[in-house]
C-alpha cells in the first residue's frame, strides 16, 4: 500500500529536479513547486501572506516588513521562474495599508495561427 505512493513521489521528483536545480534561490524552488500543484485553468492563485509564509516555511523574525519579502523573496523567484512555464506577475490585497494576501496572474499561453 505504502510502495505506490513511494513510487509516485518518486516520479514526480523525476520530472521536478531538472528544472528546481537551476534556481539559486530555495524559495524559487518553492514556489515553481506550489504553481505546478495548485495553478488554475484561469491563470491566477491567491494565497494569504501567513499561509505564503507557513508554505515556504519562513520563520516569524524573517523577512519582518512585507517590504523585505517581497524584494528577496517574491522578486528574486519572479526573476528566476521568467524562462519556465510558470512566469508570473503579482499583486498584493491590502487592508489600509497593510499587506494581507498576494494575488499570482499567470499569462494565458498565446497561440500564433499561420
Amino acid at each position: 500500500m505504502l510502495l505506490p505512493y513511494l513510487q509516485k513521489v518518486k516520479q514526480q521528483l523525476r520530472d521536478l529536479l531538472p528544472e528546481l536545480v537551476k534556481f539559486k534561490s530555495y524559495y524559487s524552488q518553492c514556489l515553481y513547486e506550489l504553481f505546478d500543484k495548485a495553478t488554475k485553468p484561469e491563470g491566477q492563485l491567491y494565497v494569504t501572506l501567513a499561509t505564503l509564509r507557513k508554505l515556504l516555511r519562513i520563520g516569524e523574525h524573517e523577512y519582518e516588513r512585507y517590504f523585505d519579502l517581497k524584494r528577496f523573496v517574491l522578486q528574486q523567484a519572479q526573476k528566476e521562474l521568467a524562462p519556465t512555464p510558470y512566469t508570473f506577475t503579482f499583486g498584493e490585497k491590502k487592508i489600509g495599508k497593510k499587506v494581507v494576501g498576494i494575488q499570482f496572474f499567470f499569462p494565458t499561453q498565446v497561440v500564433n495561427l499561420p
